[in-house]
């Protein structure tokens, strides 16, 4: 495991990179036309490669579906069946692990006999033949499935059924485990799950306590057990009726939940963080305003600042808000929200993605009776920007976003339900990156005596840290003079009449969308 860590410490330092600008894609159709698509979700492994899994109808039959796209390529042109004909398959959910390996489960239903499922794609395969079966019993909720994969490829799966908390872990390349864990008592719901690069697990509940509902959490260390006796996390003031707690786990191991609280008259968003290794904090943290409802919080982490950003959504007196809060390594929530939609146009139910650099993308459904999806994104050096992106077009009607990012920041992908006509399909967006510059660009001038030629320009350069890249630039001047495959020796050279003429040449990265990066000015070498 601690090969792992340590891949992970050289990989967060490498990824030290500042704000960058972005491009929404026109949407895409995902899915099988002609059919009904519903419910995506959306990963990222850490090369740029992105895998959506959904429901679809196939006859009378609802199955998983899933289909990839590399990383400045397209989506394959035929999903994936994941699940087997027959069955009445819904809600899938899906996680990778470091070295883009993917999991996915799912609920399954064949008559009266209710089933989890999983399937394992290695990086580059294909899906298992058969999906494996992780857990059977009358009672399971069909809503209530969430997994979480280790950097390791250790898999844990967390469910609802009877009103208990269920867990069940399958190793790297090994088999779901035969018995699940019950982690929770006897009346639980709304799991959620993460883990962290260690491998340490954690998930959270909401509990029936006497008459209201409680955040509980568990951790199972890597290799361990889950705790005997679950945390509550309460608030001692008024706030007694929680709501949607979520998850997230940064790269120091320091855990947040977030939740919706209720006084019976007005909702908030709260928080609590346990530092890794520590103990959750005594009194949670009051993220939204009170005055008026705020409810469905996210969360998210990234891997180098340690910085956690909650979003939810929030009536302003008018309409439906999207709020946002942040918090850096250390340091406390700030105290006043900001604002990521327009009020006046009613946005719901965000999800959130950041990158291992801390750069944030929000989405959500805007929309009274015709529903667009939008998207605002937070450079981890900046502000949120001023006017979301619209990422749906009119007449597709659009719902239930989900989004990912790459651990490196080249790529964000949302996805949605849009319906078009009578047919759903799964819709989805790309934000690609302009390339980042090619570093060290440099060369070496020697005295070339053939003519009026009287220098020898040699220059070199590394490669720009976008993996997206399909050639380099060189430029004298405005003019360019020469194209330069990735894959060819990273060197240009030219002949010169003037030692001067070295201060015209620049390099810039090209990406398969065609972005270009900035330019960067060649330097003489002595």
């Amino acid at each position: 495991m601690q090969s792992f860590l340590e891949r992970y410490i050289f990989f967060s330092c490498f990824l030290l990179f500042s704000s960058l600008q972005a491009a929404w894609m026109p949407p895409v159709d995902v899915s099988d036309p002609g059919g009904e698509a519903s419910y995506p979700q959306i990963a990222v492994d850490p090369a740029g490669n992105a895998t959506a899994v959904w429901t679809s109808s196939v006859g009378p039959d609802y199955i998983i579906q899933a289909s990839t796209k590399p990383l400045g390529g397209s989506w394959q042109t035929k999903p994936d069946a994941l699940s087997n004909t027959g069955t009445f398959s819904i809600f899938p959910h899906i996680a990778f692990d470091a070295t883009g390996n993917a999991t996915a489960v799912w609920f399954a239903a064949v008559g009266l006999n209710k089933s989890i499922q999983a399937s394992f794609k290695p990086s580059g395969g294909s899906w298992q033949a058969t999906p494996d079966t992780v857990a059977s019993g009358l009672d399971i909720d069909a809503i209530e499935i969430q997994i979480a994969v280790d950097p390791a490829g250790n898999a844990t799966a967390v469910w609802a059924t009877s009103g208990v908390i269920q867990a069940s872990t399958k190793p790297f390349r090994g088999h779901w485990q035969t018995t699940p864990d019950n982690i929770s008592s006897t009346n639980a719901g709304r799991p959620q799950i993460t883990v962290d690069l260690a491998g340490n697990t954690t998930a959270v509940w909401l509990e029936l306590i006497g008459s209201n509902y409680f955040v509980q959490t568990s951790t199972k260390p890597f290799g361990g057990h889950w705790q005997a006796t679950p945390d509550t996390l309460a608030d001692t003031g008024p706030y007694s009726d929680y709501n949607f707690p979520q998850v997230a786990v940064n790269s120091a191991g320091d855990v947040t939940v977030v939740w919706q609280n209720s006084t019976g008259l007005n909702g908030i968003i709260q928080a609590s963080t346990k530092p890794f290794g520590g103990t959750w904090q005594a009194t949670p943290d009051k993220l939204s305003a009170p005055g008026q409802n705020a409810f469905y919080p996210v969360v998210a982490a990234d891997g180098t600042t340690n910085e956690t950003i909650a979003a939810w959504q929030r009536y302003d007196g008018t309409s439906n808000i999207i709020q946002a809060s942040s918090k850096p390594f250390g340091g406390t929530w700030q105290n006043t929200p900001d604002n990521l939609s327009v009020s006046g146009q009613n946005s719901t139910a965000p999800q959130i993605s950041m990158d291992a650099a801390g750069n944030a993308t929000v989405v959500w459904p805007m929309g009274d009776s015709t529903y667009i999806i939008q998207a605002s994104s937070k450079p981890s050096d900046g502000s949120w920007q001023g006017i979301p992106d619209t990422l749906s077009t009119l007449p597709t009607e659009s719902f239930n976003p989900h989004v990912a990012t790459d651990s490196f920041g080249d790529v964000t992908i949302a996805v949605w339900d849009g319906l078009e006509g009578s047919n759903a399909v799964i819709q989805a967006a790309d934000k690609i990156y302009t390339p980042k510059v090619p570093t060290h660009f440099s060369g070496k001038l020697k005295k070339w005596r053939h003519g009026k030629l009287r220098w020898l320009l040699k220059t070199y350069w590394k490669p720009s840290q976008s993996r997206d890249i399909t050639s380099y630039r060189i430029y004298k001047g405005s003019k360019l003079v020469d194209i330069i495959s990735p894959d060819a020796k990273l060197q240009f050279t030219d002949h010169l009449k003037m030692r001067g003429s070295t201060k015209k040449y620049k390099i810039s990265a090209v990406n398969s969308q065609n972005q270009e990066s900035a330019k960067t000015k060649l330097k003489i070498k002595d």
